[in-house]
């Protein structure tokens, strides 16, 4: 089964020393231990609310035209001002878009998905915008904005709870 998937990273100010609201895109790609996510997109700007939910909206049409699906699933943060975002968007638009509770840090996240890199489970596409979160992610916690990166581990966490839900269990008759 293929998905879609885009993990968001949301900013409301359009300041110059500002984050970036960021989006990556993930197609996920065959069955269970044989899936791959394909990086395909990003985007990384500075918006303001409004701004952010049409931009949502038009990128949300534009990945389901490119992959001919019916649904493109968005999982945002629903961290402080992120969680309005979700509640606007889940009222007033036809995203099918999940609220995402992160439990532990920025660093922690993207620890998850670096065995998923490793393994090759995680293809970057080549275009400049990935390759932006490439250099993010080679630069963690050396860049100025990690974004991207956020963003990133986002659209793999559903793929790393499937992952970890067809590992191996040792159990106790």
């Amino acid at each position: 089964m293929n998905k879609v998937r885009t993990g968001v990273d949301l900013a409301i100010s359009e300041e110059t020393w500002a984050d970036y609201t960021a989006f990556v895109t993930g197609v996920q790609v065959g069955y269970d231990t044989q899936r791959r996510i394909y990086i395909v997109d990003a985007l990384e700007k500075k918006m303001n609310f409004p701004t952010t939910v049409e931009a949502l909206k038009v990128y949300d049409i534009v990945q389901k035209q490119r992959f001919h699906l019916s649904r493109h699933e968005v999982l945002v943060e629903t961290v402080g001002y992120q969680e309005a975002l979700h509640q606007h968007l889940k009222t007033n638009s036809d995203i099918h878009i999940e609220g995402y509770k992160p439990n532990v840090s920025k660093t922690e996240r993207l620890t998850l998905v670096t065995d998923l890199i490793k393994n090759g489970m995680v293809i970057f596409v080549n275009n400049p915008a990935v390759e932006r979160l490439v250099e993010q992610i080679l630069g963690f916690q050396q860049e100025t904005h990690d974004d991207l990166v956020d963003a990133f581990t986002l659209a793999c966490a559903k793929h790393r709870e499937y992952q970890s839900e067809c590992e191996p269990q040792i159990g106790w008759i």
